[in-house]
C-alpha cells in the first residue's frame, strides 16, 4: 500500500530525488561485514621530488597586439596603463564581451618543445569560460579543455594542460583565447609558456587526492614516479582482493604505457605479488588477498618503467558470499523537474511517467517536498550534506563543495559500499562541484556541456556489472527536464499536434519565446516538448 506523507500537491520547481533501496525483493543472507574498505595511500620509501618548472616565455598581452586583434572581431578592446583604473597595477587589456564564442588571438613566437603549460593571468567583474587553441606550424591546431572561472577583481591565473602534445616538434605563431562565455568586462595581463617536471604534472602523494578526469571518468587519484613506493596498511576483516584503479595517461608524463607492480606485504615477507601493464585509459589491478597468518598486511605500489602514472585509491574487497543479496541504493536526481509533472500527481498536466509512477505506487511519496532553491549544484549540495544552502554557501553552479563537507557518498564509504556517480551535465564534474567526495568513481560529460541520458544510463550499466556481488550506493543525475527542450519523435506528438511556427498565429510576447527558438508562436508547444522530455 502507497505511503503517502502530507496530501498538498507540491507546485515547486524542484529537483526531485528518489532514493531506492533496493535490497528487500530478493531472499537472502545478511551482509556479515562491509562489503568494500578504502586504503589510503602514502609515500612509503623514497622521496617525492619537487615540483619544479620553468618559464619559457611570458608575453605582456598589452604589447602582443591582442587589442587590435580583438576589435577588428568586433570586440570592444582597449590597453589600460597604471593608474587609469584605481584596481591596476600593471598594463592590461580590458575587453567586454560581444557575442558568443569570443576569440582573441596572442600573437608570439615560440617552439612548441619548450612547453607543456599556458598560464593566463587574468580579472573579471563575472564568469568566464575559457580554452587555449594553440596553432602548430599555422595549420593544425591544438584545443585544450575549457577552463571556468568567477568574479575576481584581483589578478588570478588559469592554466591550460598541453601536456597531450608532448613528443610533437613545430612552430607557433599564435595562441587563440576561445571564451564560449564572458558575461562581463574582463582584463588580461599575460600569457606564460610553461615547462613542468614530471612531479608537477602528477598530483602529490603527500596531498589529499584529487579527482582526475581521463575521458569521461573521474577518480580519486595520486601520482606514481619509479623509486617512489606507494603503501598502506590493510584494514580487511577477511579474504577477498585488492583493487586498484591506474592510468598511465600521457599528459602526466607517461610513455605510452606503464608496468606498476602491486605486492603484499605480511611481517616483512611477500605475500603475494603482480605486475600489471597499464594503458591511457582507466584499469583496474586486481590481486587475491588472503592472510597467511595474523600479522599485519601491507600494501606496496610502484613503478617499474620510466615516467609517471596515476594511482586511484586503493581498496579492499570482500569475497563472494553465498546466497547473499548485495545491498544496492540508486539515488536518482531529475533536474529542473516541476513536481506535478509525473503521472501520479494529483491534478497534474497528465504526463506519462510509467516508471516513476510504479516506484510511487509501490513506494513512499513526500508531496510536499521543495528544492532548497531553484539552482542544480546548490540543490545538489543541499540533498548530498542535510544542509541548507545557507549552511554550504553553495550559491551557483561554479561555486565548490567544501573538502570539510560530510556528504551522502561518504558515509556510505565508511559503511563499506562501493560508490559510484554518473551526471549528465558538466558544471558537476568533481574539480568545479566538489562532488566526487566518497565517490570511488566518478563518470561526467569530459567535452560537452550536457549529454543525452542514455549515454549517463550507459555508463550506470557499467559500474553496474562491474560491482559484483558488492554493496552499492550509486547516484544517478539526469539532465532531460532542463531547458532547451529538444524534440522526440516518440514522446512529444503524445502530447501536440499542429504547426508550432505556422504564421496564423501571433508571435508570442519576447518574455514568454523559448529562448533556445524563438520562432515558435505556440506555447502549448513548449510545454508539450517539456513533458515529452519528463517521459523519455
Amino acid at each position: 500500500m502507497t505511503r503517502r506523507v502530507d496530501r498538498r500537491p507540491a507546485r515547486a520547481w524542484l529537483v526531485a530525488a528518489l532514493a531506492l533501496a533496493a535490497c528487500g525483493d530478493r531472499p537472502g543472507v545478511e551482509p556479515s561485514g562491509p562489503s568494500a574498505v578504502q586504503i589510503p595511500l602514502s609515500v612509503v620509501e623514497g622521496d617525492w621530488p619537487d615540483a619544479d618548472e620553468s618559464v619559457a616565455l611570458t608575453v605582456e598581452i598589452a604589447d602582443s597586439g591582442a587589442a587590435a586583434i580583438a576589435q577588428k572581431a568586433g570586440l570592444i578592446a582597449r590597453v589600460v596603463e597604471p593608474g587609469d583604473v584605481p584596481e591596476i597595477a600593471t598594463r592590461c587589456v580590458a575587453v567586454k564581451p560581444g557575442k558568443p564564442p569570443v576569440v582573441i588571438e596572442v600573437p608570439l613566437e615560440a617552439d612548441l618543445a619548450d612547453f607543456d603549460l599556458v598560464r593566463l593571468r587574468y580579472a573579471t567583474l563575472g564568469f568566464l569560460r575559457v580554452a587555449a587553441v594553440v596553432a602548430v606550424d599555422s595549420k593544425e591546431t591544438y584545443r585544450s579543455e575549457d577552463a571556468e572561472r568567477n568574479r575576481t577583481l584581483d589578478p588570478e591565473t588559469i592554466e591550460f594542460d598541453l601536456s597531450a602534445l608532448d613528443g610533437r616538434s613545430g612552430s607557433i605563431d599564435r595562441i587563440e583565447l576561445h571564451f564560449q562565455e564572458m558575461t562581463h568586462q574582463s582584463a588580461f595581463f599575460d600569457l606564460e609558456l610553461v615547462r613542468r617536471s614530471a612531479a608537477a604534472r602528477l598530483p602529490s602523494p603527500l596531498q589529499p587526492p584529487p579527482h582526475v578526469a581521463i575521458g569521461n571518468g573521474s577518480r580519486e587519484a595520486t601520482g606514481l614516479l619509479p623509486g617512489v613506493v606507494l603503501g598502506g596498511p590493510i584494514d580487511a576483516p577477511a579474504a577477498g582482493s585488492i583493487a586498484i584503479e591506474a592510468s598511465a595517461e600521457e599528459r602526466f608524463g607517461s610513455a605510452a604505457a606503464a608496468e606498476i607492480r602491486v605486492a603484499l606485504v605480511e611481517g616483512g615477507d611477500q605475500l603475494a605479488a603482480k605486475t600489471f601493464e597499464v594503458g591511457a585509459e582507466w584499469t583496474t589491478l586486481t590481486l587475491p588477498f588472503e592472510r597467511s597468518r595474523s600479522e599485519p598486511v601491507e600494501l606496496r605500489v610502484t613503478s617499474e618503467t620510466d615516467g609517471g602514472a596515476l594511482v586511484g585509491t586503493a581498496r579492499w574487497l570482500a569475497a563472494p558470499e553465498p546466497d547473499r543479496a548485495p545491498r544496492t541504493v540508486l539515488f536518482i536526481t531529475s533536474d529542473t523537474h516541476r513536481a506535478d509533472y509525473v503521472g501520479y500527481a494529483d491534478g497534474g498536466p497528465g504526463v506519462r511517467s510509467p516508471m516513476i509512477d510504479s516506484l510511487a505506487e509501490r513506494g513512499t511519496r513526500f508531496e510536499n517536498a521543495v528544492s532548497a532553491t531553484s539552482i542544480t549544484n546548490p540543490s545538489h549540495a543541499s540533498m548530498f550534506t542535510g544542509l541548507s544552502v545557507r549552511d554550504t554557501g553553495i550559491v551557483g553552479n561554479v561555486v565548490q563543495l567544501s573538502e570539510r563537507a560530510n556528504t551522502l557518498a561518504e558515509a556510505y564509504r565508511e559503511a563499506g559500499f562501493r560508490t559510484f556517480a554518473a551526471v549528465s551535465a558538466r558544471h558537476m564534474i568533481p574539480w568545479r562541484s566538489g562532488f566526487g567526495q566518497g565517490f570511488e568513481r566518478y563518470d561526467a560529460p569530459a567535452r560537452r556541456a550536457v549529454r543525452d541520458g542514455a549515454d549517463t544510463i550507459d555508463a550506470v550499466y557499467a559500474m553496474l556489472e562491474d560491482a559484483g556481488a558488492h554493496d552499492v550506493f550509486l547516484w544517478l543525475h539526469l539532465f532531460e527536464a532542463h531547458a532547451p527542450y529538444r524534440l522526440h519523435e516518440d514522446f512529444t506528438p503524445l502530447y501536440y499536434e499542429g504547426d508550432p511556427y505556422s504564421e496564423e498565429l501571433d508571435e508570442l510576447a519576447p518574455e514568454a519565446q523559448a529562448g533556445w527558438d524563438r520562432r515558435i508562436r505556440d506555447k502549448e508547444y513548449v510545454l508539450a516538448l517539456y513533458r515529452g522530455e519528463v517521459t523519455y
